[in-house]
């Protein structure tokens, strides 16, 4: 296993302020996301999906009821 803070330098300024969030707050849905990084629901969807296939959030529950967390493999 290795910690996220590894590879923090090679994520988009998205991908960390979405990180650093997660990091205290421990989960996040698109729209909270969206507020953050100041994007479009669209965009802030594909940055998340990003983050989900570098492993290293995963998506939670369904719909309306989608968060993210952390993927504990990786921290």
């Amino acid at each position: 296993m290795r910690p996220i803070t590894d590879d923090y330098g090679r994520l988009s300024m998205d991908e960390q302020q979405i990180l650093l969030y997660l990091l205290d707050n421990k989960t996040i849905n698109r729209q909270e996301a969206t507020n953050l990084i100041g994007l479009k629901n669209t965009k802030t969807y594909h940055v998340l999906l990003e983050m989900i296939n570098k492993n290293l959030i995963e998506r939670k529950g369904k719909a309306r009821a989608t968060y993210y967390q952390l993927n504990p493999k990786t921290n």
